[in-house]
């Protein structure tokens, strides 16, 4: 299997974390209670001989108590394309999904993780895609100003391919699914370089017999108002197995405003 380039990225900043265990920690966040979220919208639109429009929702939901950590996040986003000279309108790409957290501390560093996580997309070579995983993790900063975590795991996967084919192909494998297990491998990275912004990075991956899927998220935040937020990411996810006539890559650049509870 062809070794993919976001696993290796993945792998450095585990392998260089525990560098940075000894780091000094600064004092801890005052404690704002159990629930917090936020609500986020974002629509693009660009008029001229074709207008084009683009949107996203996507809300988060967490719930934080003692040792325990749940989060649970649903997204949508699409894009339409019309065609001024002969008024045909047509979809370009339409995503949804659900995922779900849940974290059990051990220790203030270690903890134990398992996460449910659904998407469809309509343009991508995978119509669905199903994960479920468990595994541990470790918090190698945890101060106010950086936060590094990485974790490992084993899971599972159902994925169905598209079934309409993007050109005459006789690849078999479109309309089939793909089940098989899977080992995960991630990191998170925070940077609040100021009390009203941050950058955050997540890259991930999930290692199967037939299937790799990689992932990486870009996010800088920066605050407006006490609760609403101006918000710029960057994602990649990555199928290193798709049927001939189907790209290995999608990607989303996303602007929007988010409101946090």
């Amino acid at each position: 299997m062809k070794t993919n380039r976001l696993w290796i990225l993945a792998s450095s900043v585990l392998l260089l974390a525990p560098l940075l265990v000894n780091a000094h920690d600064e004092p801890a966040e005052a404690d704002t209670g159990p629930w917090s979220g936020y609500i986020s919208a974002g629509y693009l639109r660009t008029a001229g001989n074709t207008n084009t429009s683009t949107y996203n929702f996507a809300g988060q939901v967490k719930y934080d108590q003692d040792r325990w950590h749940h989060k649970g996040f649903a997204g949508t986003s699409g894009g339409n394309e019309k065609d001024e000279a002969t008024l045909q309108t047509s979809a370009t790409s339409e995503t949804y999904r659900l995922r779900y957290d849940v974290q059990f501390d051990v220790t203030d560093r270690l903890y134990a993780f398992g996460d449910a996580e659904w998407t469809k997309n309509r343009f991508s070579a995978y119509d669905r895609q199903v994960f479920e995983t468990v595994g541990a993790g470790y918090r190698f900063l945890k101060t106010r100003t950086h936060k590094l975590s990485g974790q490992a795991g084993i899971g599972a996967t159902q994925s169905d391919y598209r079934d309409q084919r993007p050109s005459d192909t006789p690849d078999a494998r479109w309309g089939t699914s793909q089940n098989e297990v899977v080992y995960v491998l991630g990191a998170d990275y925070t940077w609040n370089f100021s009390e009203t912004a941050s950058f955050v990075q997540a890259l991930g991956t999930k290692v199967g017999a037939d299937n790799t899927y990689s992932f990486s998220v870009s996010e800088l935040r920066a605050s407006l108002l006490s609760s609403l937020a101006l918000v710029l990411s960057y994602k990649i996810e990555q199928n290193s197995d798709v049927p001939s006539g189907a790209d290995k890559r999608d990607s989303y650049t996303v602007i929007s405003l988010s409101y946090d509870f």
